[in-house]
Formats: C-alpha cells, sequence, structure tokens
C-alpha cells in the first residue's frame, strides 16, 4: 500500500500532506506523529515555497513508497521520536518511539541487503535519516558511534550508485551533499581517503543557490573551523603566525556571512516594533522574589516580526555561526603577548560589539507568544504544533547567545531565565539538560552556576563528540533548513 501519490519533486505543503495522512485524534499515534513532525518541524503553512534542506525530500518520496518500507518505517520512527521530545509524562511515546526504532533498524537492514532496494533513493534517505532518529531519541548525549555507523553506510550506498549517476540525478546530488558534510566534519570517519567525496556536486552556471543551502554550507564550515580554532587556543606552544592565520581565516568567514545577509531579498527580512508600544506586565511579574533581571527587562527595546517561523529559525543560525566566529576573534585578541594577533587592540572591542549585537537580535527573535499566553492570538486554544515547533528552536540560539563570553552576569541569568520559561512551559523534555549544560561549574554555590560561564559550550577546547550540544546543533540545523 502507498501512503499517497505525489508526482515528481514539485513544492509541498502542508494541505497536501494533510489531505495524505489521517490528523483525526482518536487515530494511532503513528498518524498524528507523522503529521506534527511533516507539517510542523519540516513544512509549514507559512513557509510553502521555501527550502527547508533535505528533509523537504521525506513527505515527497515517503506518500508514494510502500507503507512497509525502510524508508515508511524510519518515517514513522522519525516521527514518534520528535512527537515526544514535549511533555512531562511521554513514557508511553518513548516506548512506541523505541519500538519503532529497532523496526526500522530491522527494515532497513533488510532493504541494503537486498539488491533491488538497495539502490533506491528512498534507500538512501531512509539511512541517512536515521541519524535524525538517534538525534531526537537522546537526551543528554550525543549517540557518535550510532552516528558513525549510518553516516559510513549512507556513504557506501553512494559510492554504489557512482559518481556519474549521482550527478544526474537531483535526490542523489542533495544526499551526497549532506553525506559529505557529515563526513568532513568529522575526521574519524575518514571514507574520504579515496578521494570520492573530496568532490563536490558541480552547480549549472546561472543557477543561484537558494539562502538557506548558501547558510548551510558556511554554518558547516564554521562547525568544523569552531574545533580547529579551539584546539589552536589552548595550546600551550604556538607556532608562530598560526594566530595570525587563524584570525584572518575567520575574518574571511565572517565577511563571508555578512555577504549573506547583505544579499537576502526583500521577503525573507523581518520588521521589527518598538518594546515599548507592547504592554509587557505579564512578563514583568517573577522579578519580584529574586535580585535578577526580569525576562521583561533583558528583551531588547526594538523586537522582531517575521513572515514565517522558518525564516526566524534561519536568522537564527545566521546569528548562532556569527557567534562562534566573534567569539574565536575574541579570544585570539586577549591572548598574553607575544601570541595576540598583530591588531588585538581593535579586534577586542570590535568583536565584543559584533556579539553584543548577536545575543541582542536572538533575544529580539524570540515571539512574545512563547513567552507568555497573553501574547498568543485571541481565538487561539491552546499550543498548536508549529508554535511547539517554534518554541523548541528557539532554545538553542539562546544556549549559545547565553555562552557568548563576553556577556555579564545579569545578562546570562536572564537568558537561562527565557530558556526556563520556553522548557518549562512547553515541557521540553531534553531542556533542562540543555539549560543545565550551560550551568557548569560556574562557580561553587548554585546561584553562580546557574548564570552559565562554566566549562562549555564556548569557554574552553573543542566540544567532546558526546557533548549534547552535537545532538542540538544538527537538529536545529536540521529544523532551519540548511542541510
Amino acid at each position: 500500500m502507498q501512503h499517497g501519490c505525489i508526482g515528481g519533486l514539485s513544492p509541498m505543503n502542508a494541505g497536501v500532506l494533510m489531505n495524505g495522512i489521517s490528523v483525526n485524534p482518536d487515530q494511532p499515534v503513528e498518524n498524528r506523529a507523522i503529521t506534527f513532525f511533516l507539517t510542523a518541524m519540516i513544512v509549514e503553512p507559512l513557509s510553502v515555497g521555501r527550502v527547508v534542506g533535505h528533509l523537504e525530500l521525506v513527505p515527497r518520496l515517503y506518500l508514494h513508497s510502500l507503507s512497509t518500507s525502510a524508508l515508511a518505517k524510519v518515517t514513522t520512527a522519525m516521527a514518534i521520536s520528535a512527537f515526544c521530545v514535549m511533555g512531562q509524562d511521554t513514557r508511553m511515546l518513548r516506548e512506541r518511539a523505541s519500538r519503532a526504532y529497532g523496526e526500522a533498524i530491522t527494515k532497513l537492514l533488510e532493504a541494503i541487503r537486498n539488491e533491488e532496494e538497495r539502490v533506491k533513493n528512498e534507500t538512501l534517505l531512509a539511512c541517512v535519516l536515521m541519524v535524525v532518529v538517534e538525534s531526537l531519541l537522546e537526551q543528554s548525549t550525543s549517540p557518535t558511534e550510532q552516528w558513525l555507523k549510518h553516516v559510513r553506510g549512507a556513504s557506501e550506498l553512494l559510492r554504489q550508485h557512482g559518481w556519474d549517476k549521482i550527478n544526474k540525478d537531483p535526490v542523489l546530488s542533495r544526499l551526497f551533499a549532506v553525506v559529505r558534510g557529515f563526513l568532513l566534519r568529522n575526521p574519524a570517519n575518514d571514507p574520504v581517503s579515496d578521494g570520492f567525496f573530496h568532490r563536490e556536486i558541480s552547480i549549472p552556471r546561472g543557477v543561484v543557490l537558494p539562502a538557506e543551502t548558501r547558510l548551510g554550507r558556511l554554518a558547516v564550515n564554521v562547525a568544523y573551523l569552531r574545533d580547529r580554532a579551539f584546539h589552536t587556543l589552548t595550546l600551550s606552544d604556538k607556532s608562530e603566525g598560526i594566530i595570525d592565520s587563524l584570525v584572518a581565516e575567520c575574518k574571511h568567514m565572517n565577511q563571508l556571512l555578512l555577504d549573506w545577509e547583505a544579499s537576502l531579498p526583500e521577503n525573507y527580512r523581518y520588521t521589527t516594533i518598538d518594546k515599548d508600544n507592547i504592554h509587557m506586565s505579564a512578563l514583568f511579574h517573577e522579578s519580584e522574589t529574586n535580585h535578577t533581571l526580569s525576562i521583561a527587562k533583558i528583551l531588547p527595546t526594538q523586537l522582531h516580526c517575521y513572515p514565517d517561523p522558518h525564516l526566524q529559525r534561519l536568522w537564527n543560525s545566521y546569528r548562532v555561526t556569527r557567534i562562534f566566529i566573534n567569539t574565536i576573534l575574541h579570544r585570539a585578541s586577549t591572548l598574553p603577548f607575544p601570541q595576540a594577533p598583530s591588531d588585538s587592540i581593535l579586534l577586542a572591542p570590535s568583536s565584543a560589539s559584533s556579539l553584543e549585537t548577536l545575543v541582542s537580535d536572538i533575544l529580539a527573535s524570540i515571539p512574545l507568544r512563547i513567552l507568555d499566553s497573553a501574547f498568543s492570538a485571541r481565538n487561539s486554544s491552546g499550543k498548536d504544533a508549529a508554535e511547539i515547533a517554534l518554541a523548541y528552536h528557539c532554545l538553542w540560539p539562546l544556549y549559545i547567545a547565553r555562552g557568548a563570553v563576553t556577556l555579564g552576569l545579569d545578562t546570562r541569568s536572564g537568558i537561562r531565565r527565557v530558556m526556563k520559561r520556553i522548557v518549562y512551559r512547553y515541557e521540553v523534555r531534553n531542556g533542562v539538560a540543555l539549560m543545565e549544560a550551560g550551568d557548569a561549574e560556574a562557580g561553587d554555590d548554585s546561584d553562580s552556576k546557574a548564570l552559565g560561564g562554566g566549562n562549555r559550550p564556548l569557554w574552553c577546547g573543542p566540544w567532546p563528540r558526546d557533548w549534547i550540544e552535537g545532538v542540538w546543533e544538527w537538529t536545529f540545523l536540521y529544523g532551519c533548513g540548511t542541510i
């Protein structure tokens, strides 16, 4: 049995999905979970026509795949895993997600061993999607070994397709770029030694890559640069010129990101509204009980209004990426002489100013309705799927903003309170682990630990592969369509 029939690779939208998948609350959880994932986490009614990364291939291939296929089983596992990231008591859902995960693994192995199934694009996509499933199932660590197995499996399937076929097939080309990014991001994978994945898919002359794809390439490169840079900055014996070279590379990458922002068309931009024009009393009441700043006071004077949630995530992906770059620049500028770069006198204040602006913009991007029901639409009845997904994807940018090395303790405390409000209001299952990761070893007393500034994420060397940050980073990149 097929799930539906979607011809070619034409744009998918929520209406098509709603017609192809049952959304009756009395239906099995699998149906409701798939609807939630495909319509809220990937395709949103207000974001129709936008590029949402390679996950946009999922509904197109899923809806005309057999219900017994590996892709169908993996998609079901992915959807249920996403469905149970919210809620206090999700034991039943987690048990169902674990069963779905086991079924997906079994079916995927069967497909890979079957000559006819192994060469299908659906099987390759299913293999790549297992990285997403395992990310969603984890709570406090990155499933490094599991990721490694599936990325290697996907890379082997691509090798079997061959370079000529990959170049001619748009689906294979998309998935090749994704797998290549995973491989180059983690040198431990090492199947690039034969040169197969050192090649890039050629872009036809005259074709302009979507903004999401261009940002995604920059974001993945910055993630790799970040690990190298943190390793370099922590070396006790730095070779001559290595810091100046690192600073030059970061400046170049920062300029590429600024060029990306400047190139955005008008319909990708946001508007602002004065905070003073909004009745904010609902967000002030918490400040009476402690000495930290209230949520209302920490919000910038200008708040952002985005055309749709997709763009809010995309812009925050850009800001997170620039926070990484400017953190490296600022840390380099504060190295002791003679290790500091030649322009450290100018670099320190300029990178600090950039970090302050980026953090302020992330705070300004958080919709008030996410923070307080008083700002929800009057005809709104509860939290819909799109709002839940939006709230979930606010946490990673806030976490990185809180880690900016130049922030004062009051600001860090305020950002933590924004995170806490989202985590508990939307019952984000692994949100507490992320929030507390930023508390690590900031001081001996609980108050200072809560302010952040400990040994992660931006205060030490390269991120260990099993840190929870790895899960959230890749999940966020998936969520804003950049991979």
